[in-house]
């Protein structure tokens, strides 16, 4: 049965539970409320007002919000009022949440078209996901109520497409304890498209990390120790649709989630290199927030303590022999106030002494890429870092690389009789013991005549060619190939 709702018309919870007996199929709850069976309509015409006091909205069946509006109400100490049912068709076109005790709580996920009001108390989204069609600025209005997300999991969340509208889209968040803790998102350029945002709050040692949408490993500082000390006690999650979009974001946290850290900057998380982005520059803090200009790149965000935060990305560092000496290579993917890097060599992977520096860039927030060399390497083992100082006196160190450096051995080669006028041709090779070579002659044209590989027993070793068939007279080529080299010779014969 489809049911009409007309412009004009407020509907009080008492007033639901008669229509639910006369076609709605109604069912009672104890403090009333607004029900619509599977397989029946509703239809808001106009901007009609369906208002539930100390109640629940459950819609198993079809309801076409028009452009009416729905309100949300509680006067007295009942219980959570709920918003949800089994249906997923359909939206609110307006939505007010005006509870004085007790919060309004989502059983599924709900769409919000045109404009949700927030006049008193808490939304607990409730692992659901709040939608809000409106790109306006204007779409969420707030008196003193929130939003609760607060799910350690980051399931509840707010979606809202913002695609390149102009003005401050603030998610109006409030911790459980109800202390206000918005999030506002200003697009500067591009297209952001749906920006999807959650955050929770942790225990003082930052737990427990984010493990979805995106995982986060650690909270460490530059030295690779624990730095939740300086870390808020809260993470946020954002996530826009669009690939292009650039925008301003201020996130605020409660002071005693904040407790010592001071200076407060934010920082996203990469999980490609498994560390938190330098800060990007020109953030404006307070004692509990901090707005971020300029952000382009998107995941998890945390809050430290200026002088600690992670300055330099080591996207990757790399030592590897090459010839008589070490080469040295490393890439970062951000650098703030760096002055420069030295270059350290241990033997035990313990003590490092600096063999040589590199300037810094100051100031980057792309790919660059450094080299250095170790001309007079260590032999056998040994092992490699980088530090990076900063202006401050900080330091920002890589991972270790070990490298296994053999000197290399000196061999020479000498052929006799040449020219040659009959019988073998010999080779002499000195300084190879252990070494394996391999051995060609052929003629002008490139003709191999004779191929033999030779295992070295000795450090002076004489091998004779066996001329078969009998060398016709002319010019032949004597080709010797090893690891620690090629040589070749002309050979005459008679």
């Amino acid at each position: 049965m489809k049911h009409i709702i007309y412009p004009n018309k407020v509907l009080p919870f008492f007033l639901l539970c008669v229509i639910g007996l006369l076609g709605f199929s109604g069912k009672v709850f104890a403090q009333g409320g607004f029900v619509m069976d599977i397989n029946a309509q509703v239809v808001v015409e106009g901007t009609a007002s369906i208002v539930i006091a100390d109640g629940k909205w459950q819609n198993d069946g079809i309801f076409e919000a028009g452009t009416g509006l729905v309100r949300i109400e509680g006067t007295g100490s009942t219980a959570n009022s709920t918003i949800g049912g089994l249906s997923t068709s359909g939206s609110f076109y307006d939505l007010t949440l005006n509870k004085a005790s007790n919060a309004a709580q989502l059983v599924n996920d709900i769409v919000v078209s045109h404009q949700l009001f927030l006049t008193s108390g808490p939304l607990d989204l409730n692992t659901h996901q709040l939608t809000l069609d409106n790109s306006d600025s204007n779409a969420v209005a707030r008196t003193s109520g929130y939003l609760l997300s607060e799910q350690p999991n980051n399931s509840s969340t707010v979606a809202w497409f913002i695609g390149t509208a102009a003005g401050v889209h603030t998610i109006p968040f409030g911790a459980i304890s109800g202390i206000y803790i918005p999030m506002e998102i200003r697009v500067t350029s591009g297209n952001v498209d749906t920006v999807r945002v959650s955050t929770y709050p942790t225990n003082g040692a930052n737990l427990p990390l984010p493990v979805t949408p995106t995982l986060v490993t650690n909270v460490l500082n530059d030295e690779g120790l624990d730095n939740s000390a300086n870390t808020v006690d809260r993470f946020w999650e954002v996530n826009p649709t669009g690939s292009t979009g650039v925008i301003s974001l201020t996130l605020n946290a409660q002071l005693d989630e904040v407790g010592t850290v001071t200076n407060l900057v934010a920082q996203r998380w990469d999980s490609l290199s498994d560390t938190w982005d330098a800060p990007l520059p020109g953030q404006i803090s307070s004692a509990t927030a901090v707005t971020v200009p300029n952000v382009s790149e998107f995941t998890t965000f945390a809050i430290a303590e200026a002088v600690e935060p992670l300055r330099v990305e080591f996207l990757s560092f790399d030592a590897y022999v090459n010839g008589s000496k070490v080469m040295l290579k490393w890439v970062t993917g951000s650098e703030t106030n760096s002055d420069h890097f030295s270059v350290q060599r241990s033997a035990d992977g313990y003590s490092f002494t600096e063999i040589g520096t590199e300037a810094a860039a100051g100031n980057s927030y792309v790919v660059l890429r450094y080299s250095s060399e170790d001309l007079n390497p260590l032999k056998g083992r040994s092992f490699y870092r980088i530090v990076e100082y900063d202006v401050n006196g900080g330091t920002v160190t890589s991972d270790m690389r070990a490298v296994y450096f053999e000197e290399l051995k000196s061999m020479t080669f000498s052929v006799y009789p040449n020219p040659i006028t009959q019988g073998n041709l010999q080779l002499r090779i000195v300084g190879g013991e252990g070494e394996t070579v391999t051995i060609r002659l052929a003629d002008m044209l490139g003709k191999v005549l004779i191929s033999s590989e030779l295992k070295l027993n000795d450090d002076i070793v004489d091998y004779s060619f066996e001329i078969i068939p009998f060398l016709a007279k002319g010019n032949y080529v004597v080709w010797i190939a090893s690891k620690l080299g090629n040589k070749s010779f002309q050979v005459i014969v008679q």
